[in-house]
């Protein structure tokens, strides 16, 4: 499993979302243009970020057009509800 390979190189964590987008590569002939795809989200460290996103990157690769992107977005802060204190990505 590929989700094993982020266990792997210590990601506790992370949120999948099933999405619907418009690329580069739509099917026009298609009744709904916007293909399925699926959206993780992983909170990490920025020392880990790196690492986080070959692991994805090759699990993802097929070199086919629609692979999908990495983006790599800043988190200002991290809260746990259930304390209501402020958090760091490990401690999930």
């Amino acid at each position: 499993m590929e989700e094993q390979k982020l266990i792997g190189i210590g990601v506790r964590g992370l949120t999948v979302v099933k999405v619907k987008g418009l690329g580069r590569h739509a099917n026009f002939f298609s009744r709904d243009w916007l293909s399925e795809e699926a959206k993780l989200e992983i909170v990490a460290h920025e020392d880990r970020v790196d690492a986080i996103t070959r692991a994805i990157m090759e699990a993802a690769h097929t070199g086919d057009p629609g692979d999908g992107i990495v983006t790599v977005l800043p988190v200002s802060s991290f809260h746990r509800i259930r304390t209501r204190s402020e958090a760091l990505p490990e401690d999930a």
